[in-house]
């Protein structure tokens, strides 16, 4: 049996359903590390400011990929939030950069841009994979592109009604309005 742990995404449908790639972009790890990339991205932009050192950056850069999940939990179970949580297990790994992890931002602006960013990489998956379907499907398509297939002719009842059913169907989901 498979064991879960937070570098994959958790719920009932994952071992069913997801995807190892799908899993790990939705993973707790992932996110934090996102989190923190944003960190930095936040920290370069304000050292191009003149707010903070360089040697701040490097160190938060530094540590960006080091998770330390653990430590995170056990600060979250005392302050019930996860994000200020690994804010304060970074900043124990940054002595130097950690008072400036999260400077002049918001929880939200922390959430947000990483669930974006996990959005965006998700949909890039689903393009990929769309992509090697619809160059499968391709492949069966040509494979088959002369071999004999049997049709009801336009004009009998049966065609009528499947052609009138597809119809309305899509213009139920398209949004179509009136009697079809």
């Amino acid at each position: 049996m498979t064991t879960f742990t937070h570098d994959t995404y958790l719920s009932p449908f994952t071992w069913r359903y997801g995807s190892r790639e799908m899993r790990d972009i939705w993973s707790e790890a992932h996110r934090r590390r996102l989190w923190r990339r944003i960190w930095v991205a936040l920290a370069e932009a304000e050292q191009a400011a003149g707010l903070v050192t360089a040697e701040q950056v490097a160190e938060l850069r530094s540590h960006a990929a080091e998770i330390n999940l653990a430590r995170a939990l056990e600060i979250e179970a005392e302050i019930h939030h996860d994000l200020m949580a690994e804010v304060r297990a970074y900043a124990e790994q940054c002595p130097v950069g950690g008072g400036i992890i999260h400077l002049g931002a918001t929880s939200m602006d922390i959430e947000d841009n990483a669930d974006v960013l996990r959005q965006r990489e998700a949909l890039d998956l689903l393009l990929d994979k769309l992509r090697c379907l619809l160059l499968a499907f391709a492949g069966q398509i040509e494979a088959w592109a002369d071999a004999p297939t049997m049709a009801l002719p336009t004009s009998s009842p049966l065609s009528r009604r499947r052609s009138a059913i597809g119809w309305r169907s899509t213009r139920k989901t398209c949004g179509a309005t009136g009697s079809s």
